[in-house]
């Protein structure tokens, strides 16, 4: 595809609802519409409490794109006024992430995405930056939360740690193959993870959250999978309501096994086959 000219800029609140769509899809089911509308209403809700999200824009996409062998045209894609719309970076101020972390006077980086053709080609980075210059021209700092090891699902990137260090962000606190990491401009004390508790819970439960599309689909796909355990109740899916509900379950997205976090993270239908045949007890 060759080098690309890519912009960054804040998505306005008039374009959350193409926000939704580059997060959720665009088909036309009635599916696709109920996450994406989740996924707009949160991202309304969020705003007044200081939700920013960046854009990466192509100014001059192709009229094609090869997403790993698949031939898509950009008309099917999220285009913008300005350019085809290729990542994201979503941050709050730490106080109002649902992610289970505790800190104060840091920008937290909720999410980080780009579309498979334009990986490695220097857009994750451009987004970063993003959200460094607001950290450093606030005076305060910015955190994240990455990750250590292979690729959860096939080709899914999660945040790698090594991406962060690049920027100058360290690790600040660790949590098995999660890493809390930071790069502070003026922000006092350091951000550390509130530490997952067990509490009430029977059987396999699926954490999904509207804040992650990523989530919803997948919930979709692990009670479908899970067939009759579902239908049983032994799998089930479970949303947290606010912060309240994150601490009770001990994280945002993941598995839960008898009450007990197993997967703190974006989980898959992979990560509830392996609770099943593991048998995964307290």
């Amino acid at each position: 595809m060759g080098t690309r000219i890519i912009k960054v800029r804040r998505a306005a609140p008039a374009e959350f609802d193409e926000v939704a769509a580059f997060c959720a899809g665009r088909g036309k089911d009635a599916k696709t519409r109920e996450i994406r509308r989740r996924r707009r209403y949160w991202l309304e809700e969020m705003a007044p409490r200081g939700l920013t999200v960046l854009i990466a824009l192509d100014p001059k996409p192709p009229r094609f794109l090869d997403f790993e062998g698949e031939r898509v045209s950009c008309g099917e894609l999220t285009l913008l006024t300005d350019g085809l719309a290729v990542g994201l970076l979503e941050y709050v101020p730490i106080e109002e992430t649902l992610y289970p972390v505790d800190g104060r006077d840091y920008l937290f980086v909720d999410c980080l995405w780009v579309i498979s053709p334009y990986r490695r080609r220097g857009v994750g980075g451009a987004l970063t930056k993003g959200v460094i210059r607001e950290a450093r021209a606030s005076n305060t700092g910015a955190a994240a939360i990455a990750w250590r090891g292979e690729a959860p699902s096939g080709s899914w990137s999660l945040m790698p740690e090594a991406f962060f260090r690049t920027f100058g962000f360290d690790v600040v606190d660790e949590d098995g193959d999660r890493v809390l990491m930071a790069i502070t401009y003026g922000a006092t004390g350091k951000p550390s993870f509130l530490k997952a508790e067990w509490s009430e819970g029977e059987g396999v439960e699926f954490l999904c959250h509207p804040s992650c599309p990523a989530s919803l689909w997948a919930a979709e796909e692990v009670l479908l999978e899970a067939g009759e355990a579902a239908k049983g109740g032994a799998v089930r899916t479970v949303e947290a309501e606010g912060k309240e509900g994150v601490r009770r379950y001990g994280a945002l997205l993941g598995v839960r096994v008898d009450g007990r976090v197993v997967v703190n993270r974006l989980a898959f239908r992979c990560d509830v086959a392996r609770a099943l045949e593991k048998g995964e007890r307290r």
